[in-house]
Order: structure tokens, then C-alpha cells, then sequence
């Protein structure tokens, strides 16, 4: 498995469970999946969507109810530029998309 199939099932799982626990109203769960996240940035030097995850396994209940979902949404949206990146980088190119 190349390094940019490992992140993408990893990450997108997690992107998963971020944006379910929004759903859900689930803090903890939210947490956990930025946690996650965060770790998986930076075992690859993803600073951006490191610094983000961790602000977000930080976020405070009244933050996470008003701004949970944009959140989620710019995760997800960091995570996907992170993979097109490193697909690119690792010439697997044909799974960026």
C-alpha cells in the first residue's frame, strides 16, 4: 500500500467520524477525530491541517455547537488538498481524485 492510499483510508474515515459526531452533537467523539487527524498530518509534515485538528481536539461546547460543522467542512476540505498533494508527490497521482 502506498503512502498516499494509507493517509487517504485512514483520513477519510476519520473525516467520517469528525463529520458524524457533528450529527450526533457528540464533543468527545469530534475530539477524538481531530486527535486523530491531527496525528495523521503530522506523520507526514501536513502542517496546516495539523495546526487546524488542533484547535479543533481543543474546541469548547459552545464553539462545537455554533461552528462544528464549518469546521468539520474546512478539515475535510484541508485533508483532501493534503491528499491531492501527496498523491502527487508519491506519483500516485491516479488516486488524487
Amino acid at each position: 500500500m502506498s503512502l498516499c492510499e494509507s493517509y487517504t483510508e485512514d483520513v477519510d474515515k476519520l473525516l467520517v467520524d469528525l463529520s458524524r459526531s457533528v450529527q450526533q452533537d457528540d464533543l468527545e467523539a469530534f475530539r477524538f477525530a481531530a486527535h486523530a487527524i491531527k496525528s495523521s498530518a503530522a506523520n507526514i509534515g501536513a502542517t496546516q491541517l495539523f495546526s487546524l485538528c488542533g484547535h479543533l481536539e481543543k474546541i469548547t461546547a459552545p464553539d462545537f455547537r455554533a461552528r462544528g460543522s464549518e469546521l468539520a467542512g474546512r478539515a475535510d476540505t484541508q485533508a483532501r488538498l493534503v491528499k491531492d498533494q501527496l498523491c502527487a508527490i508519491t506519483n500516485d497521482g491516479s488516486r488524487a481524485a
